[in-house]
């Protein structure tokens, strides 16, 4: 029984790690900033025309499809650290309008999030 326990303690343990900590970087140093322009991304979608007895597929055609992707604009923000320059570097896709406003190597809060978290 403490076997099984200890095994499910460690399943959580790792489980929380893998998650991660604390939330994601909404105030900091913009780091760099990136427009991505839209585009068509194309990619072979594989389609079975053919099934062996064995259920398996014995001949696929792959036929090109598309992928619209729009317009990205995308920051990264350092947090501050007391002990550390930099500690953490997130970034996040935002509106044209924040993307315009923000400045490299200055501090940035993202739109709608709370300062300090």
């Amino acid at each position: 029984m403490t076997r099984r326990l200890r095994g499910l303690a460690a399943v959580v343990l790792l489980a929380a790690l893998l998650t991660g900590c604390g939330p994601n970087v909404t105030e900091g140093v913009v780091s760099a900033k990136r427009f991505e322009a839209a585009h068509d991304e194309p990619y072979l979608l594989p389609i079975c025309i053919a099934y062996g007895s064995n259920g398996l597929c014995t001949v696929t055609i792959y036929q090109l499809m598309h992928n619209y992707l729009p317009d990205r604009w995308v920051i990264w923000l350092v947090a501050q650290c007391e002990r550390y320059p930099a500690c953490d570097i997130d970034w996040h896709e935002v509106s044209q309008g924040e993307y315009s406003e923000a400045q490299v190597g200055a501090v940035h809060t993202l739109w709608g999030a709370q300062p300090g978290r």
